[in-house]
């Protein structure tokens, strides 16, 4: 026993002398109470410390300490080499610069493939998927799945075609196609024809939880910092039964049924012309005219921060224009102001210039 200890000791790995100096250290230990339980005539720690001792000397004389080393060192060792591995492939990556010139500079490397992107996304949060977007994993995605130039920002409220729900992107387009990067667990586009969308669908009052949306918007991610000023402007309201805080949300369509964020689509204008019209509104019927659908939407669109102060006027005065040219009688001109005015969308000077407009017209004799 004193060789196979002094061996231990002498040719042993840290972990092995450690382990040795415990059991030691309970050796002496039972010993120490064996004694006092003897000469204090205690009958249960007599029973106790004889036991310790009988296992303390059991797992030292039963331990093959040199084994438990090499052993030690083989697992260590083959740790060693899928770690080596791992630097190996990375370091094999190609050098080639990435497909898009203005997001990528001279150190940016191509894309990781799929098989090693698992290693990229050791350390991340995945109850947060965009917690592995830092700015170099975002302009490596970017690349990969060539984002033009004249793209925007995106922030998609929900679309059930794609599954699609409170997910951040980017939105371009060339001659035939639209085109949108999520940014999800793993990365997805999807593209629609440019050419059989003209229309931006407005969906009013959509019933909403803030509490329970957004949750990504709220942590503290590079993609949170970029995308949480695009979180909808939610309408703050009253059950008048319950009495309770109720909330509804403003969104807009492009493409088939994908629904943004109002404040996306000052965005999506910069790179999309597309015509506004009422969807899932209770505006939307043939009780209110087109004239007066358009001024509404005008005014959504102010409130929902998309228009400015002016460029809501220049919309609203814009439509009046064309009521007063293309009314096509006095009695239609009439009930379209009228409505307008009695649902509080324009004041009474705006009627005055509309039919100052509509006086200027017929005499023209341009209506």
């Amino acid at each position: 026993m004193n060789n196979k200890i002094f061996n231990t000791f002498k040719h042993g790995d840290s972990k092995t002398k450690t382990v040795l100096a415990t059991m030691l250290a309970g050796l002496f230990v039972s010993v120490v109470l064996l004694v006092v339980s003897i000469i204090a005539f205690n009958g249960t720690l007599t029973f106790i410390s004889i036991i310790l001792l009988v296992l303390v000397l059991a797992y030292i004389f039963g331990t093959d300490f040199s084994k438990e080393a090499v052993e030690r060192e083989y697992r260590e060792k083959q740790k060693a080499e899928k770690r080596a591995e791992r630097e190996r492939k990375k370091a094999e990556e190609d050098d080639e610069p990435g497909a898009l010139e203005w997001v990528s500079d001279k150190d940016d490397k191509k894309s990781e493939k799929d098989d090693e992107r698992a290693e990229d996304h050791k350390g991340h949060d995945f109850d947060d998927p965009l917690a592995q977007y830092d700015e170099k994993k975002l302009k490596k995605v970017m690349v990969e799945y060539k984002v033009r130039q004249e793209h925007v920002m995106v922030l998609v409220d929900s679309c059930k075609k794609e599954n699609i729900m409170q997910c951040p992107g980017f939105l371009w387009k060339d001659k035939a196609y639209v085109y949108l990067l999520l940014l999800e667990a793993e990365p997805r586009i999807i593209k629609y024809p440019l050419s059989e969308y003209s229309e931006l669908k407005v969906r009013v009052n959509v019933a909403a939880k803030p509490s329970d949306e957004y949750d990504n918007m709220k942590n503290d991610t590079y993609i949170a910092r970029l995308y949480s000023p695009m979180v909808p402007n939610y309408i703050q309201g009253e059950d008048p039964r319950t009495h309770r805080s109720t909330y509804k949300k403003n969104l807009y369509g492009v493409g088939p049924d994908i629904w943004l964020t109002a404040l996306s689509i000052k965005n999506v204008q910069r790179i999309l012309s597309l015509n506004p019209v009422l969807a899932d509104s209770r505006m939307n019927t043939d009780n209110y005219g087109i004239y007066f659908k358009e001024v509404y939407i005008a005014r959504l669109m102010y409130r929902d921060g998309i228009y400015t102060g002016n460029e809501y006027k220049d919309q609203v005065l814009i439509t009046l224009s064309d009521l007063a040219a293309n009314a096509v009688n006095d009695g239609e001109f009439v009930e379209n102001l009228s409505q307008m005015q009695t649902n509080g969308l324009i004041p009474q000077e705006y009627v005055d210039y509309a039919s100052q407009k509509r006086n200027q017209y017929k005499k023209a004799g341009k209506r």
